[in-house]
């Protein structure tokens, strides 16, 4: 699968209601080794372009609708908002959870 590309990581962080900076995965030795810091000066679109340059530090997985999406770390989080699209009214495959 090829990792989002700029504008698909900036509508995740919006859509995660989190600045891109979030979704990195500072524990990544790539991360220190490329020399950032996460309180380092830079804007949405230069953290979406250093994700996009380097995807191993993207947080994953991502679970995403039209509107929302979830980190799935817990899994938990993938699961409430497939029950709120259930609650109004939606629909999925349930037993993909179980796999």
């Amino acid at each position: 699968m090829n990792p989002p590309d700029i504008p698909k990581l900036l509508s995740l962080s919006h859509k995660l209601k989190i600045q891109v900076k979030e979704l990195i995965r500072v524990n990544e030795s790539i991360f220190s080794d490329l020399k950032y810091k996460i309180k380092d000066d830079k804007t949405e679109l230069e953290w979406a372009e250093i994700l996009f340059d380097n995807p191993i530090l993207i947080q994953r997985p991502i679970f995403a609708t039209k509107t929302t999406a979830v980190i799935g770390r817990p899994l938990e989080n993938i699961v409430k908002l497939l029950e709120s699209i259930l609650d109004k009214g939606g629909s999925y495959n349930r037993s993909i959870l179980n796999d």
